[in-house]
């Protein structure tokens, strides 16, 4: 799991924690499926029966029963039980399983025919490392790759290495069909049996070459297949549209070095520290009323209302202090600590003390980000020289610009100049202007683009979702219907509400824009009554 979660972290921005383990060693155990699909309907059963207090976004059942196989459910992060009947396509009849209305479906996954074989000193593509994978990528929404006709504005799917009935792969997107072929750079044939031409959302292993066929990649920077980023943009996104609730934000912090810069001085304003005195620091903006820099020390500031570093690290120096003591240093927003961060005492000759430390930053809002303590009179200084910040950027909601009816909310995105947008970053787009007014009067004012980014020529812009928000008096009549436009066109994006003041929202569908081009974005109300309506977008890049 370790170095399947390293794949998720890479191209997903996401790591995979196990929180509970359970293990069975006997056979007076509740297993006695032996195919994938009643296997992947027993474990659900069982599950949904005797574990649902169990707080998770996936389970999976791995298996060392004999059988190269595995199952999972789509699209299945923190879904909750669901109830289905077997007998049914896609559900046949399993022995020990009833046939009458159960709990067989969630968040589950199943992967059999394991032998614990994988060396993580010496990793290498075994059955044990892509079969788990593969299926735990089912539900983080992927379907296979030759499954991917039609998603992201492109016809063809991200190989043709499997051929396969299209009633036997459900969903709202089409299956090659036909004999199975190893893709190429950029080609859906050509390929090499052994050269690692398939991902590991592909059927590849199923030719000549096997598991020799597989790149341990969910699509980014492969150079196999017809736009094989297809499989970590869509999963991102889905990531992306999950509650924090279900995907719990990632904690890891990177530190990321900078020039050193003054936050704090005491000197300039007379702002010494009596004996026993907290006082609290701000690290955003204009930092000379606290004797730090005028123009602050370009640390990633609070985006949308969601803190951007985890912390800080910092230089504390005590000048000149009146005797013997400690500074402790801490985010606001936590209790004080009992351990201090830097001791000092008189020096003769008379000489400051200083230490580097990491410290948190608060979390909740902007302002009185980080608090010191001194059981001592003494002037201090505090330079900062890193920050810690999330291994992918958080972003939180766009406030939402207001608009007439029929009117769509356009903003403009330039694409290929300017500054490169990291991988994996989400970006926010809406209208920045105008606001509606009260009662059945509206106004359509032009809506400008509230944030505007520019990507890199070698990345491609997905649209990944929308909320709509129906303002004004109750619609009686009936809901109001909202679609995504890009460039004019229609995207499969659309969501309905029936309440005022109430969201709507659409994700999943991913349109793919080229790099190099202008992206104008649109939200139309399609149908229903009602003067006004708001929308955000939102937007990975690859």
């Amino acid at each position: 799991m370790a170095y399947s979660s390293s794949l998720y972290v890479k191209e997903i921005g996401t790591t995979l924690e196990v929180t509970s383990l359970s293990i069975w060693t006997t056979a007076a155990d509740p297993w006695v499926s032996t195919t994938p699909s009643c296997g992947l309907y027993e474990f659900g059963r069982y599950w949904n029966q005797h574990h649902t207090n169990v707080s998770r976004t996936l389970v999976h059942m791995m298996s060392g029963k004999s059988g190269k196989s595995g199952i999972a459910w789509q699209g299945a992060l923190c879904i909750g039980p669901f109830s289905f009947t077997l007998n049914v396509p896609m559900a046949p009849t399993c022995p020990g399983l009833p046939s009458t209305l159960q709990p067989y479906g969630g968040d589950y996954g199943f992967t059999g025919g394991l032998d614990g074989t994988f060396d993580l000193q010496n990793p290498a593509i075994v059955w044990d490392l892509e079969a788990v994978t593969h299926e735990i990528g089912h539900n983080f929404n992927s379907p296979h790759a030759h499954c991917y006709q039609g998603i992201a504005g492109e016809s063809r799917a991200i190989d043709n290495c499997f051929g396969i009935d299209v009633s036997q792969e459900p969903g709202s997107y089409t299956c090659f069909s036909g004999t199975g072929v190893l893709p190429g750079p950029n080609s859906l044939s050509g390929g090499v049996p052994g050269q690692g031409d398939g991902t590991v959302m592909s059927y590849c292993h199923l030719l000549g070459g096997g598991l020799g066929n597989i790149s341990f990649t969910f699509g980014k920077n492969h150079p196999y297949g017809i736009s094989p980023a297809r499989e970590s943009n869509r999963m991102s996104a889905y990531v992306a549209a999950r509650s924090a609730a279900c995907v719990a934000p990632d904690r890891t912090a990177m530190l990321t070095t900078i020039a050193p810069c003054r936050l704090v001085d005491t000197r300039p304003n007379s702002q010494r520290f009596a004996v026993n005195q907290t006082r609290t620091f701000n690290v955003f903006g204009d930092l000379s009323n606290q004797g730090g820099s005028a123009t602050g020390c370009a640390l990633p500031a609070f985006l949308n209302g969601v803190a951007q570093i985890r912390g800080l690290a910092l230089n504390l120096v005590a000048v000149n202090p009146g005797g013997a003591g400690n500074l402790r240093a801490w985010a606001t927003d936590q209790a004080m600590p009992d351990t201090s961060s830097l001791n000092f005492q008189v020096l003769s000759p008379n000489l400051n003390v200083a230490n580097e430390l990491a410290t948190g930053v608060r979390q909740d809002i902007a302002g009185n980000d980080f608090s010191v303590f001194s059981t001592q009179a003494t002037d201090l200084v505090v330079d900062v020289v890193g920050y810690y910040a999330a291994t992918t950027p958080t972003t939180g909601g766009l406030a939402a610009g207001e608009i007439a009816p029929g009117s769509p909310i356009t903003s403009k995105v330039v694409l290929g100049r300017g500054s490169e947008c990291p991988a994996g970053e989400l970006r926010a787009f809406g209208p920045g202007s105008g606001r509606g007014q009260s009662g059945t009067a509206c106004r359509a004012p032009t809506c400008q683009a509230e944030s505007v980014s520019t990507l890199s020529p070698n990345h491609a812009c997905m649209a990944t979702g929308f909320t709509a928000r129906a303002r004004g008096p109750a619609d009686s009549a009936g809901a109001r219907t909202f679609r995504l436009l890009l460039n004019g066109e229609r995207s499969t994006l659309a969501c309905s509400t029936r309440h005022t003041d109430e969201n709507c929202s659409a994700s999943g569908g991913m349109v793919e824009i080229p790099p190099g081009s202008e992206l104008a974005v649109e939200v139309e109300q399609e149908s229903g009554a009602g003067p006004l309506c708001g929308a955000d977008f939102s937007f990975a890049c690859e």
